[in-house]
C-alpha cells in the first residue's frame, strides 16, 4: 500500500526541477547529453562526465569564450551535484544489487 502511494504521488514537472538545478548540476547534465549526442555507448558514468566536462572546459578555452576559471571546479563538487541529480530524478541509475563506487554508477539521460 504504501509503495502504491508513493508512486501515485504527482512529480514536479521536469522545468520546475530544472530551473531550480544549481550550475553544477547543469553542467553536468549538459555533459550528459553531450556523451549521447555523440552516440557514445552507455551505459554512461560520472567517470565518463567528467571526461566530457574536461574537454567542455578545453574547447572553451580553445574557442576563447570568456568563460573564466568558474567553470573549472573540484571533483567533490561536481560528484556531490551528480549525487543531487539522481535523487531529483533527472539522472536515472541502471544500476543492480551490487555496490559500485559513485564514478562507476551507470546512469542513463532521463
Amino acid at each position: 500500500a504504501l509503495e502504491a502511494a508513493l508512486v501515485a504521488l504527482p512529480l514536479p514537472p521536469v522545468e520546475t526541477v530544472l530551473a531550480d538545478a544549481s550550475m553544477e548540476e547543469l553542467l553536468l547534465l549538459l555533459c550528459l547529453k553531450r556523451l549521447v549526442d555523440k552516440e557514445v555507448a552507455p551505459p554512461h558514468n560520472l567517470k565518463m562526465m567528467l571526461r566530457e566536462y574536461a574537454e567542455f572546459l578545453v574547447s572553451a578555452k580553445t574557442a576563447q569564450m570568456m568563460v573564466g576559471s568558474h567553470y573549472e571546479l573540484p571533483k567533490a563538487v561536481l560528484s556531490k551535484a551528480f549525487e543531487h541529480l539522481i535523487s531529483l530524478g533527472l539522472v536515472g541509475t541502471t544500476e543492480g544489487k551490487r555496490a559500485v563506487p559513485l564514478e562507476q554508477v551507470p546512469v542513463r539521460l532521463l
